[in-house]
């Protein structure tokens, strides 16, 4: 299995093309998997499929020390 690095690495060398088609089957594999996943008796409903998919991308402007700033005093 490969590590997210080996997976960042090999989608820096593919086509426009490719990406699109990477892109579109990894979206529909991951909706697959969170609609498939057992969730336990707690959870009221499947996580938002939009809100996993975008959370790394926000974790970027999240996890930064201006961010913390902001909230320290909350």
């Amino acid at each position: 299995m490969s590590t997210v690095a080996e997976i960042e690495s090999a989608i820096d060398h593919l086509t426009l093309p490719e990406l699109v088609h990477v892109q579109s089957a990894v979206q529909k594999r991951v909706a697959e998997k969170v609609q498939t996943y057992p969730w336990g008796e707690g959870d009221k409903e499947i996580p938002n499929e939009c809100a996993l998919m975008s959370e790394r991308s926000l974790a970027r402007d999240w996890d930064r020390p201006e961010e913390d700033a902001a909230w320290a005093n909350l």
